[in-house]
């Protein structure tokens, strides 16, 4: 150290500043850009998910399956529009027990 020199007093001045200074500004951008490309890859494999999805649901369609009912579709009533109890509801039984007519 030069005689007449104070330690505290040495600092690394204005071109220490300047190098500080762009090294913060240049990882300000580097960190922005791949925040931008890590929420960009996010959203692809979101929609990609939701088009997976869509496409399964068209195929389960297509195939006959209903979704959301455990892949079976509800098979059509027997008997007309009374269902299939029809023949017991007409055979003179009551849903009290009874039989015959009052």
């Amino acid at each position: 150290m030069q005689p007449g020199l104070d330690p505290t007093q040495v600092g690394p001045g204005f071109a220490g500043f300047l190098v500080t200074f762009g090294v913060v500004a240049v990882m300000f951008f580097v960190i922005r850009d791949m925040v931008k490309r890590i929420r960009r890859v996010r959203y692809r494999g979101q929609v990609e998910e939701a088009a997976a999805a869509e496409r399964e649901t068209l195929r389960q369609e297509a195939d006959g399956a209903v979704p959301g009912e455990g892949g079976k579709r509800e098979q059509p009533r027997v008997g007309g529009s009374h269902g299939p109890d029809a023949d017991y509801l007409d055979s003179g039984s009551r849903d009290d027990g009874r039989t015959g007519s009052s």
